[in-house]
């Protein structure tokens, strides 16, 4: 057994303040790639309906495209 009291204390309080596992993890990703906007998220419910693992994923996206023409034009 380990004779330090402040490791002891230390693992107390650890468990005292945070008592809970944690439940769920989520991941978000804004941005763009060019004409590309995106907007993604994950989340990932570790304990739900007494399943390990169960995980949603959701992509959100933009495309946009611009055409723009020269105001003079020579054909040779």
């Amino acid at each position: 057994m380990n004779k330090n009291p402040f490791l002891w204390l230390f693992i107390a309080i650890f468990f005292l303040l945070f008592p809970h596992s944690p439940s769920a993890l989520e991941i978000t990703a804004l941005g763009n790639l060019g004409n590309l906007f995106f907007d993604t998220g994950r989340t990932a419910s570790l304990q739900s309906a007494n399943l390990p693992f169960q995980s949603n994923l959701a992509f959100w996206g933009t495309l946009s495209a611009e055409e723009a023409l020269s105001d003079t034009l020579r054909f040779s």
